[in-house]
């Protein structure tokens, strides 16, 4: 079958895998065929299949076509005479001419979309002879349009002449010639100034004709011009908001320069004050910090000899933990030995006893403690070393083990309490923070990582010690550091000298249970009422230990951190303010707690085997309690 020039057309159709199928099992229908595919292809807009291409397929020898209502058209394949087809110089011409004859129709119904316009032209091109789609018409265009902007774009920058291309001035003339405003802004640019299409209720109803002044001339728009960035004007917003950031500007500065001369005026008159000042102190030869000495040298105060005396009493024992008259009875009991210093005057025993319990007293750094004192550091060093090996020296004996009557009226004192039978003493633990040590740090680290040595006691009723051993390292437990103590190995070898008549000590959990140091019971929650009783009784009546330790850190602070490594040093340190501790209380002297509730280092449960004496004794006091309380 020969195609004529009418079927040389292309048509927008597409032929599926099925519909060719039965195309080449059918060759008695051909040209039925054709016209089906005819009427189908004007309800599509598909890829391009040609007419004589199709013929083609049609004259193959095949089966006939029973139905043509089971015909498809997809869409997906493109033709090959459009890949094929090569844009020529008219082409591009009429293309430009086409664009321009449909762009005002277009422009005068913006509802209509793209692909119409598109679709549009593609209709004019086919009239022309020109089998193209929309998608290659509208690719090219872009390209147009793209190398024009990029020539003007590097016209307007670098100032040269124009590139020569072919089409530039076609598309210069065609994108800046004057353009008709659309039918849809004619009416509101007849609106008056005071109204705007949004004050409208329905603004989607059809736009309504004003009457106006504007000239008919001025109507179809202003003249389509292209600005450049520079000739640009900013908004009237723009422009007052820079008027007022202006004027703010400058209200600002004036009022810095007001408040600067004002400051400048206030700095004069406090320097000729300091002057006029300076100027009597000299003519009267007057200052609170200034004194003379024999031969008319002016020279500081001192510490000592003119700041601590205007001390009041209360200014004194804040200072220096005990009252003046506790300190002078102190000082009564030291006897400094004669050192030769090579000339250099030594210092006083008052001032190196002061100097101790300041630092005993305070947590200060030693070069703050000889800047008050007016000596050098290492000297403020050795004089309190000095006066702390005298102390523990001269009144060791503060710290001694209850005898005689006095045995019997801790018992007794400790009865009163909680009616706790036997009680000779309460015993615990308290951990001494240090300073990193140099050498064997591991065993000086306690349980909450932090270096500290261990200062075991045992204290009354009245929480005065009775017995201290410090040294132990602060990974020691407990139970490890009493069993290690000299009193441990007394009570073993003659308790009768410590403990008579069936006496006792107390001690938490954490301690070894035996017939002289009892323990509460281990609380797994089977208690009955009287070893709860026991144990409350027996808590009660050791808190007297925690007290002790409390009112040593409150009265002697230095030992919540002992800021030296010195381990001969921090021994003695401890063992002369648990001294200074025996002697305030012997002395009368007012007891301070310590700013925090102080805890005993542990309660753990003691993991050694227990004495059956201690067992048995335990319940018998556990016993006597229940009867008490009966």
């Amino acid at each position: 079958m020969a195609a004529s020039e009418e079927d040389e057309r292309e048509i927008v159709v597409q032929v599926t895998p099925e519909v060719h199928e039965k195309i080449l099992n059918d060759s008695s229908y051909a040209q039925e065929i054709f016209n089906a595919y005819e009427t189908l292809a004007a309800k599509t807009d598909s890829s391009v299949v040609s007419c004589k291409e199709l013929v083609e397929i049609t004259s193959l020898s095949v089966s006939p076509l029973k139905s043509l209502d089971s015909l498809e058209v997809p869409s997906n394949i493109d033709s090959d005479e459009e890949e094929k087809f090569i844009w020529t110089h008219t082409a591009t011409l009429e293309l430009i001419e086409e664009y321009r004859k449909l762009k005002k129709t277009f422009d005068e119904h913006a509802t209509l979309r793209k692909r119409c316009f598109w679709k549009e032209m593609a209709s004019a091109f086919k009239k022309l002879g020109y089998s193209v789609s929309a998608d290659v018409l509208n690719k090219k265009w872009s390209n147009l349009i793209g190398t024009y902007k990029k020539i003007k774009e590097r016209t307007t920058k670098t100032g040269r002449r124009k590139t020569h291309w072919e089409y530039f001035n076609v598309l210069d003339e065609l994108l800046n010639e004057v353009s008709t405003p659309p039918a849809y802004l004619q009416a509101s640019l007849c609106l008056p100034s005071c109204l705007s299409p949004t004050s409208f209720p329905n603004s989607t109803s059809q736009p309504t004709s004003f009457q106006s002044d504007i000239p008919a001339s001025q109507l179809n728009g202003p003249t389509k011009k292209r600005f450049r960035r520079g000739d640009r004007q900013p908004p009237e917003w723009f422009i007052e908001f820079n008027k007022e950031w202006i004027n703010h500007s400058r209200r600002s500065i004036v009022v810095q320069e007001s408040h600067h001369k004002e400051w400048m005026e206030k700095t004069s008159l406090l320097t000729q004050s300091i002057q006029e000042l300076c100027k009597v102190i000299k003519e009267n030869n007057v200052s609170d910090f200034i004194s003379q000495d024999t031969n008319g040298v002016a020279k500081e105060k001192s510490y000592v000899c003119d700041i601590i005396p205007a001390y009041r009493i209360s200014e004194f024992k804040t200072h220096f933990r005990m009252s003046a008259a506790t300190v002078e009875k102190l000082l009564q009991g030291i006897q400094l030995p004669k050192e030769n210093r090579r000339g250099q005057p030594s210092i006083p025993l008052y001032d190196k006893v002061l100097i101790t319990l300041w630092v005993l007293g305070n947590p200060e750094s030693y070069q703050g403690v000889a800047s008050r004192f007016g000596v050098s550091k290492s000297t403020a060093w050795e004089s309190c070393e000095e006066v702390c090996q005298l102390l523990v020296q001269k009144f060791g004996a503060n710290i001694s083990w209850p005898q005689g009557d006095e045995l019997y009226n801790v018992v007794s004192g400790f009865e009163q309490i909680a009616k706790f039978p036997g009680v000779v003493g309460a015993i615990g633990v308290c951990r001494i923070p240090i300073k990193t040590p140099k050498n064997d740090r591991d065993s000086r680290i306690n349980k909450k990582h932090k270096y500290s040595i261990n200062l075991l006691a045992t204290c009354n009723h009245e929480f005065k010690f009775t017995c201290i051993f410090v040294g132990f390292p602060g990974l020691i437990h407990e139970s490890r550091v009493y069993l290690g103590t000299p009193l441990y190995q007394q009570i073993l070898n003659s308790p009768e000298e410590i403990l008579p008549h069936n006496y006792h000590l107390i001690a938490d959990s954490a301690f070894p249970l035996s017939s002289t140091l009892l323990t509460p019971y281990f609380d797994n929650g089977h208690l009955d009422i009287n070893q709860l009783l026991y144990n409350k009784a027996l808590f009660s009546t050791r808190k007297a230990i925690q007290h002790a330790f409390g009112y040593l850190k409150g009265k002697f602070r230095r030992l919540k951190f002992m800021g030296v490594s010195k381990m001969e040093f921090l021994s003695v340190a401890v063992h002369a303010a648990c001294i200074l501790h025996n002697f305030c209380l012997v002395e009368g002297e007012d007891l301070e707690e310590n700013d925090e509730t102080f805890q005993l280092c542990t309660n753990e449960h003691y993991d050694g085997e227990e004495e059956i004496a201690g067992q048995e004794k335990r319940d018998a006091v556990c016993m006597y309690l229940a009867t008490l309380q009966n």
